[in-house]
């Protein structure tokens, strides 16, 4: 947990703060509930500026998130394009969120509260590594007040929220209204080719309404609007092209030498996403007779239509850039009704029993590259490939194809809860059960969009989107047209690729790729045993089941009649399932001055979903072609790890805090696709090395029989550290009336070494100073502030080399299937990720009011 400000438990006692959660669906100190959770209060994320929801491992240990949301915990890493249900469910206002809901800005924020281990019998979802959950300020009905924020960096960057509470009738109705704007240089990477300033700005808006017109009913309705707009490039690393290979791409025509510490870029425009996000949440409760009826609902619309992704990373074609255009749309609604005991019966018994439905929509293009060059893009079809040149692209050549996935998640689940306190209250055994009834209905196709593409004369191999085949020889049999006006000259024969479809090739304007309807029906349980040896020490154990939802992997073909099984498994999972069993330990001591907390567990994974880090050859069907694709697959495997809490207010002004996580996830006896050339189940890189013909591929595929290469695979099932640590403290000083503190905070990451890339990480500690003064009451603060003040850098993964864009020549027999291939290499690589650069800032912080 966060370090806290010491308070006075009694005149001359001191002790640490109490917080307050909600984990278990009531109101309980953190020390009384028997599990892992870890709470970060609204205080915290002022004292530590958490502005976004990706900070917020700077002060979690055992939490990686990713930029898109995606969080992890407890030893599983997960990838959110793999998997429809998450490892870590999210919760706004108590209403079921998804991951991507969370990946933006915080402000005016109440609690942030972290729960560990499976999750699912006492609310929401059910989701195998934790829960985040998310409460937004709460309306004061007694007073009038608010609070306003600005703060400003030497990175280009601003942020600026406030909040305005109103009593409409006191102690009744209440609103308060909260505003957001944040604005970073995105990364500061920059393009020497264009000179536009990357940049990232989120505006929002949240309107919160508080209804308690008796003892017995009250009502909390949200409203939240946020706007996102993202301009970023993409980072590259090298001496640009070394040339020779073609006269008109000599060296350095792609851009200059470029090193990782010079932020550069060399694409001609920008890659721009927007965002707008509405969230709607309401929480209705009814008391009576000593029991109470509650209602969440929650409503989520994010749609990510109107981004813009530039793909020429390594600008293969200077002076214009081929982009991809993004239109996800993701919309879902949740509801929840339940019953739960607020006096015990017969005085040692409580309950809670609920339903819960909910309906998820995802519309989700595209997966996969979405422009590919044909025949005459860079030259008249049939011309050499050494004449082509990268300084004029015809679009009429150019083919863009999207994916397009589009899902629905349906799930009613019936769930009860029960506690018993007994020996006068030292003693607590919980158990509860939740039934999961599902309905994943996904379907996916292919489409032509943009330009209209052509395809030159006499291109009997010619390929759309790199497969298949012109069915003729001669283009006019193939329903071709003569167009004196091409560019080419007059005669040239071309065949737009809307005529493909009616030639009965597949790989037209549309193609359906295949859909499914997954059913399932499960039950999950939880159950928990908590002793107080003391009235400050507390141990327990806990045990749980959890169940996700088996991803469809979009995008894999398997056109052979009948489906080949190999390909059918990696694309229909079957559902995941665990279980875990933790024992832990709870103490405050020195007069609740001092906390620990720790625990230990185990979990158990069947058919872990594990996505994958590479792309490996496979044959689609009958045509005698191979293709690549990421492939993801259900594994065994267990974890086990251990967390621990400590916290200490060493003075009634001096406090210390600190967490670390270790978590060890191993895959048992698991078979994953593999890069295996010789097919005797060890991978090897034979289809990358020695064998590089697409003719060779196949011929080593059709002589093994097997349409895809599995090999025994027992790695790890984390792709971060086993291990991590931070520690927070802060000293208050009183000068001249008022205070003046000084706050830290410091983050360790171990050396470890990525399995998949083998990549070493180096170990590292990244050190965050605060220093300021303020008022007394808290009204007000100034602060000065450092972020990786000993300005570590390291890199954290490393990049790949950039080969290019799809090329499709048309010439039979031809090598060539990127623009690295016509062009020459591009001397470039993606640059990888690195630890955040060094910030320096300024806060302004005022609370008026009852705040």
């Amino acid at each position: 947990v966060q370090a806290q400000v010491p308070q006075r438990a009694a005149d001359t006692v001191i002790a640490l703060e109490e917080v307050i959660v909600t984990a278990r669906r009531k109101e309980e100190s953190l020390q009384d509930i028997p599990q892992t959770v870890t709470a970060i209060t609204a205080q915290s994320l002022e004292d530590l500026n958490i502005l976004r929801f990706n900070d917020l491992d700077k002060v979690v240990s055992g939490l990686q998130l990713q930029p898109d949301g995606g969080a992890s915990m407890r030893g599983v890493t997960f990838n959110r394009s793999t998997a429809a249900a998450a490892t870590v469910a999210s919760y706004v206002n108590d209403a079921v969120v998804t991951s991507a809901v969370m990946a933006n800005a915080l402000f005016d924020t109440g609690q942030i509260e972290f729960l560990r281990g499976p999750q699912g019998t006492t609310r929401g979802v059910s989701a195998p590594s934790g829960a985040i959950h998310m409460t937004t300020h709460r309306v004061n009905l007694g007073d009038f007040g608010g609070s306003v924020k600005a703060s400003a960096n030497d990175l280009d960057g601003h942020n600026v929220e406030g909040a305005f509470n109103v009593p409409i009738i006191k102690d009744m109705l209440g609103i308060r209204l909260a505003g957001l704007e944040d604005v970073t240089d995105n990364g500061g990477v920059h393009s020497v080719h264009n000179g536009k300033d990357p940049s990232s700005k989120t505006q929002a808006g949240r309107i919160t309404i508080r209804l308690e017109p008796n003892d017995t009913v009250s009502a909390v309705l949200m409203y939240q609007n946020m706007n996102k707009k993202d301009i970023s490039y993409t980072q590259v690393v090298g001496t640009g092209a070394p040339g020779l290979t073609n006269v008109n791409a000599q060296a350095n025509f792609n851009g200059p030498s470029i090193t990782r510490d010079d932020l550069l870029s060399v694409q001609d425009r920008p890659s721009v996403g927007k965002t707008l996000v509405e969230l709607a949440t309401a929480q209705l409760n009814w008391s009576v007779v000593g029991h109470k009826l509650s209602y969440v609902g929650g409503y989520m619309d994010n749609d990510f239509g109107g981004s813009f992704n530039a793909l020429d990373t390594a600008n293969y074609l200077p002076g214009y850039e081929p982009i991809q255009y993004n239109e996800t749309r993701n919309t879902a609604k949740s509801h929840e009704l339940r019953l739960a005991s607020e006096e015990r019966l017969a005085g040692m018994f409580d309950y809670v029993v609920g339903v819960f439905d909910r309906s998820d929509t995802v519309a989700q293009p595209p997966i996969g590259q979405a422009v590919a060059y044909l025949a005459g893009a860079f030259g008249a079809p049939g011309t050499p490939t050494t004449a082509y040149s990268p300084y004029s692209v015809n679009r009429r050549y150019e083919s863009h194809a999207l994916i397009n996935f589009a899902r629905r998640v349906d799930e009613t689940s019936f769930f009860a809860n029960g506690t018993a306190h007994l020996l006068d209250d030292k003693l607590e055994i919980s158990a509860g059960a939740r039934h999961i009834d599902s309905k994943n209905v996904t379907a996916t196709s292919l489409r032509a969009t943009g330009p209209a593409a052509y395809i030159g004369a006499g291109d009997s191999a010619a390929t759309f989107n790199s497969v298949g085949a012109i069915p003729a020889a001669n283009c006019l049999a193939a329903g071709g047209q003569t167009t004196p006006a091409s560019p080419y000259g007059a005669g040239i024969c071309e065949i737009n690729t809307l005529a493909l479809v009616q030639l009965g090739v597949p790989q037209g304007v549309f193609r359906d790729l295949g859909s499914a309807t997954l059913k399932h029906k499960t039950w999950i349980w939880d159950a928990s045993v908590a002793y107080d040896i003391t009235p400050d020490l507390m141990t327990y154990v806990h045990a749980g089941s959890s169940w996700r939802e088996g991803p469809l992997s979009a995008g894999i073909q398997n056109t052979s009649s009948p489906p080949d099984p190999t390909l059918t498994s990696v694309t229909f999972h079957e559902p995941e399932k665990s279980e875990s069993y933790e024992i832990g330990l709870k103490w405050s001591f020195l007069e609740r001055r001092g906390r620990l907390n720790v625990d230990y567990y185990i979990q158990e994974y069947d058919n872990l979903i594990l996505g994958g880090q590479s792309a490996y050859y496979y044959i689609p069907g009958t045509a005698p072609n191979v293709t690549r694709f990421t492939f993801t697959t259900g594994v065994p495997a267990e974890i086990q790890g251990a967390d621990l809490d400590v916290g200490l207010a060493v003075t009634d002004n001096w406090s210390v805090s600190g967490n670390v996580s270790w978590a060890e996830g191993k895959v048992k006896n698991g078979i994953v696709p593999c890069s295996d050339g010789d097919f005797n189940g060890v991978p090897d890189t034979l289809f990358d090395t020695t064998i590089t013909t697409t003719a060779a591929r196949v011929a080593a595929f059709q002589a093994a029989g097997q349409s895809l290469a599995l090999c025994p695979f027992s790695g790890s099932t984390l792709q971060a550290p086993e291990w991590n640590a931070n520690l927070q403290s802060e000293v208050g000083i009183p000068l001249f009336g008022f205070e003046a503190f000084v706050r830290g905070l410091v983050n360790y990451q171990p050396s470890w070494t990525n399995a998949n890339t083998l990549f070493e990480v180096p170990g590292y500690y990244l050190a965050n100073l605060f220093v300021g003064v303020r008022d007394p009451n808290r009204k007000w603060d100034v602060t000065l502030y450092g972020n990786n003040i000993t300005n570590t850098h390291k890199q954290l993964s490393n990049g790949n080399p950039i080969t290019g864009l799809p090329v499709s020549t048309g010439l039979p027999g031809s090598t060539v299937r990127s623009t690295g291939d016509v062009f020459g290499p591009s001397g470039y690589s993606t640059a990888g990720q690195f630890t955040p650069r060094r910030e320096y800032g300024l806060i302004l912080r005022y609370n008026f009011g009852g705040g």
